[in-house]
């Protein structure tokens, strides 16, 4: 399933989770002190996790879980069964 960033403009799309998690890390988050810190969402924000940041395995469970579901369930931030298929590479 094709994705598409929401953020960059123009639009990149993505085709498949590990492409997309990639730009995620590379793109949309900083890292300081050792903790990642997510901005993609509105205001360069991601509601879900804390602004002083996660460890580096806390963030890609974060990318899975919250922003590499498919875009009907993204903005719903729900856990998706089918997460298990998307194997992240670093």
């Amino acid at each position: 399933m094709d994705r598409e960033c929401e953020l960059c403009n123009p639009r990149i799309t993505f085709h498949d989770q590990s492409q997309f998690a990639r730009h995620l890390r590379v793109v949309h988050a900083t890292r300081e002190g050792g903790s990642y810190i997510c901005h993609y969402g509105k205001n360069n924000v991601c509601q879900k996790l804390p602004l002083e940041g996660v460890s580096d395995d806390d963030y890609e469970t974060h990318i899975r879980r919250v922003h590499c579901v498919p875009l009907q369930q993204s903005k719903l931030a729900v856990e998706d069964p089918r997460e298990k298929e998307f194997t992240l590479t670093r």
